[in-house]
């Protein structure tokens, strides 16, 4: 079974959050798709890493980083933002992180009840993965909408 985990973003992981943020598929599948200035990263970066309502990991897969995942936390639901490294897609990379997430908020923030998630009609990839997970769809006039209840963990 290979080693993967979700551990979470430090500091020093800007410059490749940064790479992987301009890297051209990811931009194009972004609702934003504009090229980012390392010093807006730079500033977005500081935002995310302190906010209290915002859980950010690297998924960490066989001794590599190959992807990241962002959950914005809003009441009891937390949003999903997720991208693989491009010399790592297709592989089933962005499935085992979602999943590897779900049972991470499961086990230790119960009070993250939803996942919710906004995707691009065009990003194929990003639909199957979370067509293949069982979240509901719908359809709005820029992107999929997604959503999954949470199945709570016994005992807590």
């Amino acid at each position: 079974m290979p080693e993967e985990y979700l551990r979470k973003v430090d500091y020093s992981d800007m410059e490749l959050l940064y790479e992987w943020a301009n890297e051209p598929e990811t931009r194009t599948n972004s609702f934003n798709s504009a090229l980012i200035s390392f010093q807006d990263h730079k500033i977005w970066f500081e935002e995310k890493i302190n906010s209290p309502q915002v859980l950010f990991f690297i998924y960490h897969y066989e001794s590599k980083d190959i992807g990241q995942l962002r959950l914005d936390i809003k009441h009891d639901a937390a949003i999903i933002t997720y991208s693989v490294d491009f010399l790592f897609r297709g592989k089933g990379h962005g499935r085992r992180m979602l999943t590897l997430a779900e049972r991470k908020v499961q086990n230790e923030y119960p009070e993250i009840k939803y996942f919710q998630a906004q995707v691009k009609y065009q990003n194929n990839a990003s639909l199957s993965v979370f067509r293949r997970l069982n979240y509901t769809e719908h359809r709005e006039t820029e992107f999929i909408g997604f959503v999954k209840l949470l199945p709570s963990v016994s005992g807590k």
